[in-house]
């Protein structure tokens, strides 16, 4: 017999509950509408007690908290624990339900439509005062117009309407709102498929997709002013046509104007996101104008203050942008970005981050020497920094010729890589891409200006060398050789 309950689920459930969590959840379990059972409440606390001392959660330890001077029975203390559990199933239903203000309203006009005495005054001000909620609802993606046809259905039973056939209903309400639901979370639907088969090559069965995209294309004219179909119906045509740049500039320009509309995760990582995945791919075909666009689309969202989730921001998307800017140019902006979103990276990151993007800043900027003062004493926790950090070290190295510090690293890099690969941390194909980077590094500083034969020897390898680690730095090098 298992002796603790450590890998139930009602363990699992309890230990993702924060601090204020845990308050509700005892709050909601002293509540007599919701447990009658005293002995649920003290399992509750002892689990929790437990779970914070990293003990085991014993079985025989915890009936003996919940049930005193009686022997162990676990079929019992198995049926408390199935108790308890399905009461924090109810809290946390009952947590999602409380912060859903329109499902409430939904329900409670349901409700009071099924009574034979209907509390008329309480129902009109319940649809009066939904209807100036929906008026002041913040977006308008598919979520809007969900919440409509809910309420308005709601309305429809609440006054009967089935049973008074003279009488105009909101049936026409209920139909639209029912429709732009529909077209909008489908064309969504649509374009996540469409999105994950590109990148996983994985496919999915969906119904309807070439009677919605008729339908939209069709009524496109109808449906202006619904932004979650205009905008969804062109992140689709970007995604299914190779040239689509005109439907590019008519996302972007319709995201522009109502990204304000859609949560802000939904705004930067579908909408912001799936016309930034263009740009990428644009710029992978070698359309450099698209580095602009990109560059664009990073500050419209920075303007529209939609850059932070809960005042943080990733310091995977803030090195994206450092990139992009450098790449453009832009050191004054860059340098500015550093010092004014720093604060907003996550603590554990933050140095990391910093460092690593000035680092890069002053490496664009030919401050060499600044990089390596940024760099050169720093081991990084994460692989990523320390794959970056060291390529532009090396680089560093070699623009300041200091070729003995530099096959000092090229030595220490090799070695990092192997282990990296015995400890199975990285794909091989991304070792190996680094290793063509040292060995293309350490033949590139064997030549002297002038020997032709040889750099367009190491020239046509790079090029013909799948994934090389700053290949195009490399060419730039050999190009400067060759002059």
């Amino acid at each position: 017999m298992n002796n603790t309950i450590d890998n139930t689920k009602l363990a699992g459930v309890l230990k993702t509950l924060d601090k204020a969590g845990r308050l509700a959840a005892k709050r909601f379990l002293e509540s007599p509408y919701f447990n009658s059972s005293k002995e649920l409440l003290v399992l509750y606390k002892e689990i929790l007690r437990l779970q914070e001392k990293n003990k085991p959660l014993d079985k025989v330890y915890l009936w003996g908290k919940i049930v005193k001077g009686n022997t162990y029975n676990d079929l019992r203390f198995r049926k408390y624990c199935s108790d308890l559990s399905k009461l924090m199933e109810r809290f946390l239903a009952q947590q999602a339900f409380e912060e859903d203000e329109v499902q409430q309203k939904v329900f409670l006009l349901k409700k009071i439509s099924q009574q034979e005495q209907k509390a008329d005054k309480l129902a009109n001000s319940i649809v009066t005062y939904s209807d100036k909620m929906m008026e002041d609802y913040p977006y308008r993606d598919t979520s809007y117009y969900l919440y409509q046809y809910l309420l308005q259905k709601s309305y429809y039973e609440l006054e009967n309407f089935s049973t008074k056939r003279g009488v105009k209903s909101n049936i026409e309400e209920i139909s639209n709102y029912l429709d732009w639901f529909y077209l909008g979370e489908k064309l969504r639907l649509i374009t996540e498929a469409e999105s994950r088969k590109q990148l996983k090559s994985h496919e999915y069965k969906l119904s309807f997709v070439s009677e919605i995209s008729y339908l939209t294309k069709k009524h496109f004219t109808d449906l202006e002013n619904l932004p979650h179909i205009e905008i969804y119906y062109q992140i689709i045509q970007i995604l299914s046509e190779t040239e689509a740049d005109d439907n590019y500039y008519k996302l972007k320009d319709l995201i522009a104007k109502n990204a304000h509309y859609f949560p802000r995760d939904v705004a930067v990582d579908e909408l912001y996101g799936a016309a930034q995945n263009y740009c990428v791919k644009k710029i992978n075909l070698g359309e450099r104008k698209f580095l602009n666009e990109l560059f664009e689309l990073f500050k419209l969202q920075i303007q529209q203050n939609i850059l932070l989730s809960e005042g943080k921001l990733s310091p995977w998307y803030f090195r994206n942008i450092i990139v992009v800017a450098l790449r453009l140019g832009e050191y004054d902006w860059t340098e500015e970005f550093i010092n004014e979103y720093k604060s907003h990276l996550p603590e554990e990151h933050r140095d990391n981050a910093v460092t690593y993007n000035l680092a890069q800043l002053y490496f664009y900027q030919k401050k060499y020497n600044l990089v390596i003062q940024q760099l050169q004493f720093v081991e990084y926790d994460d692989i990523s920094y320390n794959l970056n950090s060291k390529t532009i070290l090396m680089a560093t190295y070699y623009e300041l010729d200091e070729i003995e510090a530099l096959y000092s690293l090229t030595d220490t890099f090799r070695t990092y890589l192997s282990r990296q690969r015995k400890l199975k941390r990285l794909p091989p194909s991304k070792i190996e891409d680094y290793l063509h980077l040292i060995r293309f590094i350490r033949r590139l500083i064997k030549f002297i200006p002038g020997d032709k034969n040889g750099l367009s020897k190491l020239k046509k390898d790079v090029k013909a060398t799948k994934g090389v680690v700053n290949a195009n730095w490399l060419l730039e090098k050999i190009a400067e050789l060759e002059r």
